[in-house]
């Protein structure tokens, strides 16, 4: 592999993860900006459904890690921790919002903690 290979696949994964850093930093912004409780629980109850389905495929992308594909393995990983990371910083924000944390807080209890 030449040098320029590795550069370029090097700046290829700064730029992913910064660009998966930036949808958690969006998913803040966007929990900061919802004006009441019922958005906000409508937000981060779908966050949670989003997190447990991308754990659910976990299993099935590791089986196909193991025949070789490797991207389907890498692909759903990624997700699952996009989709976790979304989770904990949404919630993070719900929680500063409110002085008693709303019930669907709970939503997502036993995923991310």
């Amino acid at each position: 592999m030449t040098i320029i290979a590795r550069v370029s696949g090097v700046a290829a994964i700064l730029f992913v993860v910064s660009v998966r850093l930036a949808r958690a930093e969006d998913t803040g912004a966007i929990m900061a900006a919802l004006k009441d409780e019922d958005s906000e629980c409508r937000y981060y109850r779908q966050l949670c459904d989003d997190a447990r389905q991308a754990f659910a495929e976990l299993p099935a992308a590791t089986e196909r890690t193991k025949g070789g594909d490797i991207a389907a393995g890498q692909g759903a990983l990624d997700r699952t921790l996009t989709r976790a990371r979304a989770v904990h910083e949404a919630k993070v924000v719900l929680q500063s919002k409110h002085a008693s944390p709303p019930a669907c807080i709970h939503a997502c209890d036993g995923l991310i903690d």
